[in-house]
């Protein structure tokens, strides 16, 4: 059964969420919203022997114009027992809060900066916060900077070179450095939704990918290593198939490939690859 407790990133989710994510949309600027769940039983974390099944839900907006783009999400991911939150046999749960703001040439020169493949170019900040209920308590405070490729395909296709910056938390007792500011380093990030149709359905292909460099030594004095995560999913549009409205219902199947995660040498559990099953609803 999952469980749900009040935490610092839900509230400053909320407040950014109200701030930021509720503007008034004229005919065209773009606006959406979407509550999303997606499962997966092969999971890992390091030093966790066990694959390990979490049930993540997920509530993102993202909305366009004259200012910008701005692109929120909260996401919630509840562990089976095989990943245990601090003092407790029951799984852990983890909070997520991530945005993202672009400001693209087309908004600033009233002209975009295309060549070739690329329809616009455009500088990107953002934030990422989690915490989790483990004994590790991590509490990551992250934040990236730099130059976006908006590609011109059908959808969205963005390619972007970050720099990077993360603080973080580990709450086993004994770590000479339980409160620890990594090296900066760079992030490669590409973000995509592709439509296409599948015979007569709806249908969109997802993505992201991240690849980040080294962040020096971690909390134990013990160098980091480059990461790669990799998230694909087709969603199929069964609302719009049964006469629901566009978006109402879609769902699909998806694919998770993290190696060397956080930045974790080599070892036990630090390879997630698992397929994941996804449903969303957009409003």
């Amino acid at each position: 059964m999952m469980k749900i407790s009040c935490n610092p990133v839900v509230v400053v989710a909320a407040c950014l969420s109200f701030a930021i994510g509720s503007p008034r949309v004229s005919a065209a600027d773009f606006s959406d919203t979407a509550l999303a769940y997606r499962y997966g039983s092969n999971f890992t974390e390091p030093a966790r022997p066990q694959d390990i099944g979490k049930n993540i839900l997920t509530l993102s907006h993202v909305n366009s114009g004259k200012s910008g783009l701005h692109a929120l999400s909260l996401e919630g991911r509840y562990s089976d027992r095989d990943d245990p939150a601090r003092n407790s046999t029951e799984g852990a749960t983890e909070y997520l809060f991530n945005y993202r703001y672009q400001l693209a040439a087309a908004s600033v020169l009233d002209q975009p900066l295309a060549f070739g493949p690329v329809g616009d170019m455009a500088l990107m900040a953002g934030i990422d916060l989690t915490t989790k209920d483990t004994l590790f308590a991590p509490r990551k405070r992250a934040w990236v900077f730099g130059p976006v490729l908006k590609f011109d395909v059908p959808g969205f296709l963005d390619l972007a070179l970050l720099h990077y910056k993360e603080r973080n938390h580990k709450g086993i007792p004994g770590t000479p450095h339980p409160d620890h500011s990594f090296e900066g380093t760079w992030m490669v990030n590409a973000m995509w939704g592709i439509p296409f149709r599948l015979g007569a359905t709806s249908a969109v292909f997802n993505g992201m990918f991240n690849r980040l460099g080294e962040k020096g030594k971690d909390f134990n004095d013990i160098p980091s290593v480059g990461e790669t995560l990799l998230r694909i999913n087709m969603m199929v549009d069964l609302g719009q198939t049964f006469g629901l409205g566009k978006k109402t219902l879609m769902a699909g199947v998806g694919y998770e490939w993290w190696k060397n995660k956080y930045g974790t040498p080599a070892g036990i559990g630090t390879h997630t690859r698992t397929p994941t099953l996804h449903v969303e609803t957009h409003f």
